[in-house]
């Protein structure tokens, strides 16, 4: 038998006869502020369950089923979420420095002012997540599908974006100093009094992108680099590469 407990009262929120939470159904149950420090839950189902301020940190989650899920404020730090469905999950302020979400879905999750310092995120899908506040710095998106995301805020800085796709992505104000775009499509994209500094722009695709009062110092393009019509990367101060 396993038993859930409050990570700070030590009362028991959960219990199941199985001798492991792999794969286990938790559609809808409460555990709330629950310590799963570590816990190995794999292909659990967790269908709008309430994780809220759990404690879930380096917890194997792989391929879990968290759709619905109120995860605000959750310790998810160093935690494996590889290939795991947070579709419209809420994890506003939810702590994933060193998280690895490699191939998750997450369309329309809710990640505002979420830590997600070196996360793994290659080939993730959050198409139409909230990130505004976040903090991304150093994470790895190279694949990841950002389309029509809320990035407002964001900070990315030394994040890796490498064929990353950011069209229509909501951009304004954001910091994404020194981060690698090489090949990333920014069509449509709203990159307004956004900081580009030092970005690598090789082959990046920014055409129909707003770039008004975009800060572009430093940043490096090539020929590949597709820009918006009449907009003249150089006088912005974009150095052209090769």
């Amino acid at each position: 038998m396993v038993e859930i407990r409050h990570k700070k009262t030590r009362l028991v929120l959960f219990t199941t006869p199985a001798d492991s939470l792999e794969g286990i159904d938790l559609l809808d149950v409460n555990l709330c502020g629950a310590a799963l420090r570590s816990a190995r839950m794999r292909q659990m189902s967790g269908l709008c369950v309430c994780l809220n301020e759990a404690d879930l940190s380096r917890a194997d989650l792989r391929e879990a089923d968290l759709r619905g899920a109120d995860l605000r404020g959750a310790d998810l730090r160093g935690a494996n979420l590889k290939r795991s469905r947070l579709n419209d999950a809420d994890l506003r302020g939810a702590r994933l420095s060193g998280a690895n979400l490699e191939g998750a879905s997450l369309p329309g999750a809710n990640l505002c002012e979420a830590d997600l310092t070196r996360a793994r995120l290659p080939n993730a899908d959050l198409t139409r997540a909230d990130l505004r506040d976040s903090i991304l710095d150093q994470a790895d998106l190279q694949g990841a599908d950002l389309s029509e995301a809320d990035l407002e805020r964001a900070r990315l800085r030394d994040a890796i974006l490498t064929r990353s796709d950011l069209s229509d992505a909501d951009l304004q104000d954001s910091h994404l100093g020194r981060v690698d775009l090489e090949f990333a499509d920014l069509r449509g994209a709203n990159l307004t009094r956004a900081v580009l500094r030092l970005v690598d722009l090789d082959g990046a695709d920014l055409r129909g992108a707003n770039l008004r009062d975009t800060l572009l110092r430093d940043a490096s393009f090539t020929s590949r680099t597709r820009w918006p019509w009449f907009f003249d990367p150089e006088a912005h101060g974009a150095r052209r590469m090769g």
